[in-house]
């Protein structure tokens, strides 16, 4: 029974080679194969291109998360600067520099009351 099988295989193979090769010597069927054979490589150079394109996109998105990330950084820094040189004691000790005293007295309120001209 395995013979009977095994020539069966063998003789469905050889008819689908036959089958094919009718198919591909059709003058008809080569030139469809043709068009078929120049959208397949279409395709092809489309996902290529796809994939560079994307992995592009992806290498540049990387470059510009860096970059947000050194920018975050350098503006935690700055903004950490300003606050240290805007405190009172380090304005009072740049003033003291020049000549400028820091005043110990609180301010006091200056009012003015308008007198009637008649």
């Amino acid at each position: 029974m395995d013979n009977k099988e095994s020539k069966n295989i063998l003789q469905s193979t050889s008819d689908l080679k036959n089958i094919a090769g009718e198919i591909l010597n059709d003058p008809k069927s080569r030139h469809n194969w043709t068009y078929f054979l120049v959208y397949l490589i279409f395709l092809a150079l489309i996902y290529i291109y796809n994939t560079h394109h994307a992995e592009k996109l992806i290498i540049q998105s990387d470059k510009v998360e860096d970059e947000i990330k050194e920018l975050r950084a350098e503006y935690l820094t700055i903004k950490s600067e300003l606050e240290y040189k805007s405190k009172q004691s380090q304005i009072a000790d740049k003033l003291a520099d020049r000549g400028i005293k820091e005043l110990r007295t609180p301010p006091f309120k200056i009012t003015y009351t308008k007198k009637d001209e008649h």
